[in-house]
């Protein structure tokens, strides 16, 4: 029988043994907590992307674990610019702002845009049922 190593505990599985042990888990959470990609990453831990993806497919330790890791970066990243812009960092409340503040106004023109929708047909469909007890 051989062992299977998921988040230090070990389950007994049949079949030849499982190439994501410990210690290649410990490999891809280190690379893509540094930001690189899925290809490196499974480059510096030796295994092909195709396990890589039926690891993430199958096994939710696992799955949750390469997730927190991807975004691990990105979220240092946000907590930097944010602890910047608590400081009165002028260039990184422009930074946020050029990037962020048109992506709300999209977004709320497109609420607005539904609303708007929304509110003409509940409009239209009111005209029709006066028209029609009107008729009746």
């Amino acid at each position: 029988m051989n062992k299977l190593i998921t988040k230090d505990k070990y389950e007994i599985v049949p079949g030849r043994p499982s190439i994501v042990t410990n210690a290649v888990v410990k490999k891809l959470e280190h690379a893509l907590r540094r930001g690189a990609s899925i290809t490196e990453a499974c480059s510096y831990a030796e295994i092909s992307r195709q396990v890589f993806y039926y690891h993430m497919h199958v096994d939710e330790d696992f799955f949750d674990t390469m997730c927190i890791a991807r975004d691990s970066l990105k979220l240092n990243a946000l907590e930097n610019i944010y602890y910047a812009i608590q400081e009165g960092d002028l260039r990184a409340s422009m930074w946020y702002l050029s990037k962020w503040v048109p992506f709300d106004i999209s977004q709320r023109e497109a609420e607005i845009k539904d609303y708007r929708k929304t509110e003409e047909f509940a409009h239209n469909l009111y005209k029709t049922l006066e028209i029609e007890m009107l008729a009746s």
